[in-house]
């Protein structure tokens, strides 16, 4: 009877030490479950929505240039003694009509970038920037993704100059914000190594025969 007893008690303690060793790390590797699931499902997160342009009622300004503005109400003449900083203007390129004036002291950017100013009754009614074709797809993108939103239209293709080159992709972003027309390009037509950003206002391109309204 004793024997009996003492038995018992010996698989008693058995059955203890087990459903420790069994019991523990099963709940260990349950906690463990539950942690990754948990960082799964974080990494997991939606990306952040687009942005959205919501209108100030504002005229459009960009690079500190604004549209529909006398140029010279917004800067002075860059042989001006006392032109203030944050930007001056000097007479653009004889012969084309989108660079009759050459801003200079701009804020910079993180590259390299050249604008442009045409007016209509001596206030801008076009911005032009040039800058290099590598920086069209990310920095100036991001750029005016940044301040506009989302652009209306997108369009690409592939392009190469002549036989046995590497086709390159040629893309137009376009923009339709405050009464004005934005123009992303990698690709200008007549230097392939140099992208631009072109803001035409309604009056400019009713000037042109064209118009932001359908």
């Amino acid at each position: 009877m004793q024997y009996a007893d003492h038995m018992k008690g010996f698989w008693r303690i058995s059955l203890l030490i087990m459903v420790f060793f069994f019991a523990v790390p099963l709940s260990f590797l349950a906690g463990c479950g539950k942690t990754e699931k948990g960082e799964a499902v974080k990494k997991a997160e939606a990306p952040a929505a687009p942005k959205v342009f919501v209108d100030d009622g504002k005229p459009l300004n960009f690079r500190g240039i604004t549209m529909g503005v006398s140029l010279k109400e917004q800067f002075k003449d860059c042989k001006s003694a006392d032109k203030p900083a944050g930007g001056c203007f000097k007479e653009g390129v004889k012969g084309e009509a989108f660079k009759q004036y050459q801003m200079e002291g701009l804020p910079k950017l993180d590259f390299l970038s050249t604008e442009y100013v045409a007016l209509v009754d001596d206030k801008v009614e076009l911005i032009l920037v040039e800058f290099n074709k590598e920086y069209a797809g990310k920095n100036v993108m991001a750029l005016v993704k940044g301040q506009f939103g989302e652009p209306a239209s997108y369009k690409s293709d592939m392009m190469t100059e002549k036989a046995g080159d590497i086709p390159y992709e040629r893309f137009l972003a376009t923009w339709n914000v405050k009464s004005c027309v934005l123009e992303l390009s990698n690709v200008r037509d007549s230097l392939v190594d140099s992208g631009r950003l072109l803001i035409r206002s309604d009056r400019y391109l009713k000037k042109e025969g064209q118009s932001t309204k359908k």
